[in-house]
């Protein structure tokens, strides 16, 4: 009768070694860690450049109270390549703002870029482009050309509501400007004349 012979079992075990773990470990870190950056970064980055306006508001209307100066936030509407900078005056008064003319200000010869504020023009994040601003007192809007918010050295301002929108309308806020303060906040959303004079 033949022998049978033992048979051999190898330890072929289809676990993973603590290296391999740790390897797997540290690339889906690497792949989380990136796909959160790329959530995350431009969005936020949107919102610290959006606030940079708010702050400059708030400053500017300090500022001329400083310096008992008139200043104004100049606005491009170009869609293509909007910016913004800043210009003061010595004058006390202006004119009035009127929609007869978008791109000619009879004030323009007398004022000068601010170059403490804004050295050349600044540009929005990509992508992003003022829609609408509303003049509430004066009751007339701009969504072309070249618009303006002035601050005054008695505190006061105009009463302006700066729409700032990307492409889709996804991302959006209104620049709110109090008249008698010059005080102004950031909202979401883009708020027209009836709504801010409800609140």
């Amino acid at each position: 009768m033949p022998t049978l012979a033992p048979k051999i079992y190898k330890n072929s075990s289809a676990g993973m070694t603590l290296i391999e773990i740790m390897i797997v470990m540290v690339i889906l870190t690497g792949v989380i860690v990136l796909g959160a950056m790329s959530l995350r970064a431009p969005s936020s980055d949107v919102r610290s450049d959006i606030r940079k306006l708010l702050i400059l508001s708030k400053r500017l209307n300090q500022q001329a109270q400083l310096d008992q100066k008139i200043y104004r936030l100049t606005l491009s509407f170009d869609k293509e390549q909007p910016f913004y900078y800043v210009e003061t005056t010595d004058k006390k008064t202006i004119e009035t703002a009127s929609t007869d003319a978008f791109d000619e200000d009879p004030d323009s010869s007398d004022f000068k870029i601010a170059k403490k504020f804004t050295k050349d023009r600044n540009s929005l994040p990509e992508g992003f482009f003022f829609k609408k601003l509303l003049l509430l007192e004066q009751g007339v809007y701009f969504d072309e050309g070249i618009a303006y918010i002035h601050y005054f050295p008695q505190g006061m301002a105009d009463a302006s509501a700066l729409q700032i929108t990307n492409t889709d309308e996804t991302l959006s806020w209104t620049l709110i400007v109090n008249p008698l303060t010059g005080a102004t906040r950031l909202v979401e959303g883009l708020y027209e004349a009836a709504e801010l004079s409800r609140e």
